[in-house]
């Protein structure tokens, strides 16, 4: 029998804080860490959705950046929990989170920038995304980056950025 889950994506809240993290702790190979402060700072900007069940457990999270400078709306920190893989919810945070920015920042490109060990590659073209190659992308989207990005040494760091058509 196939387990059916009823999924919920709602906004986040800041009773959801530690579980956001404790979610985005889990990533393998996460380029950035994320701070409390700046998951509550994406909760007051409306730049943060979770996935929950109808129990009320969270499953997964999605968060959006804006890059002013560039004008670009960044699907980020997304991450589901791996008993609840495979069943569509980082799909539904990422077409949820994609209405709200076109909402928020309707004259902004959204990209989503993905490291190497991203699940969201495949789900980020099948949502009409194409890549952009890292040499066009604007030099803001790289400040963050860690010493090893390939701006930063000019060697391949696995990372790939789309932008949706």
């Amino acid at each position: 029998m196939t387990e059916i889950l009823e999924i919920k994506i709602r906004p986040s809240e800041s009773k959801d804080v530690e579980v956001i993290l404790g979610l985005i702790a889990q990533a393998p190979d996460a380029l950035l860490t994320v701070t409390p402060a700046e998951i509550q700072s994406w909760i007051a900007l409306g730049h943060s959705l979770v996935a929950e069940d109808s129990n009320g457990k969270v499953l997964g999270h999605q968060g959006l950046g804006h890059w002013q400078q560039s004008n670009l709306a960044e699907l980020r920190a997304a991450y589901v929990d791996p008993s609840a893989r495979g069943k569509g919810i980082n799909t539904l945070m990422k077409k949820e989170m994609i209405k709200r920015a076109k909402e928020m920042y309707p004259d902004s490109a959204i990209i989503g920038f993905t490291e190497a060990a991203s699940k969201s590659r495949g789900i980020l073209t099948k949502l009409g995304f194409i890549d952009l190659s890292l040499d066009a992308a604007p030099q803001e989207l790289f400040s963050i980056c860690p010493a090893n990005c390939y701006k930063k040494t000019g060697i391949d760091c696995g990372c790939k950025i789309f932008i949706k058509k």
